[in-house]
């Protein structure tokens, strides 16, 4: 009986998440919740690596879902100041449980992505949609510094050059591109 009862709870919860995420891309435009595959966050990282990052960059990580780029920066930039900006309750608590975990830096804000300030960042990752990135572009360009750096997941800013562009890596076959403000 014990079991039927978690596994209907499940189920609703489940329910309710798809519910809201079909709510939040069909009528608000949302991206949907699909996390950054592994593969990815590793070419990024190796990426990264290789470009002059300080050990205390403030990084934003807009729709961070379970904020896998974050945990990831953070393995490897171990001072940095980690920001995860997420709308969505549940993907939300699932990022704060892990990092929980973890004894993780990384703070969450549970905001729309638009009202975050992001004059202080040093770096931003995004893995959004073609309309999203589209409106990013110029708050990108009203708000960050010059020298931020844009990482975008698979979606790129429409008439902004990309400072690089890595190739598909692993299943999503989506290009990253990364921008520098200013450049």
């Amino acid at each position: 009986m014990a079991v039927l009862i978690v596994f209907l709870f499940l189920l609703i919860v489940w329910t309710v998440f798809i519910t809201v995420q079909f709510y939040n891309i069909t009528f608000r435009g949302f991206a949907p919740f699909i996390s950054s595959e592994g593969q990815t966050i590793q070419a990024i990282m190796q990426t990264l690596k290789e470009m002059p990052i300080r050990p205390d960059a403030q990084v934003f990580e807009l729709g961070c879902g379970q904020a896998g780029f974050l945990r990831a920066f953070e393995d490897i930039y171990p001072a940095a100041r980690l920001m995860g900006v997420e709308y969505s309750l549940l993907p939300l608590l699932l990022a704060k449980f892990q990092t929980s975990l973890k004894k993780s830096r990384i703070s969450f804000r549970r905001e729309n992505l638009f009202h975050t300030d992001l004059r202080a960042a040093d770096i931003i990752y995004c893995y959004l949609n073609d309309t999203m990135m589209e409106k990013l572009k110029e708050k990108f360009q009203a708000e960050c510094r010059p020298g931020t750096l844009i990482i975008s997941n698979t979606f790129s800013l429409p008439g902004w050059p990309a400072k690089k562009v890595i190739p598909p890596i692993g299943w999503m076959k989506g290009k990253i591109y990364f921008y520098e403000v200013g450049a």
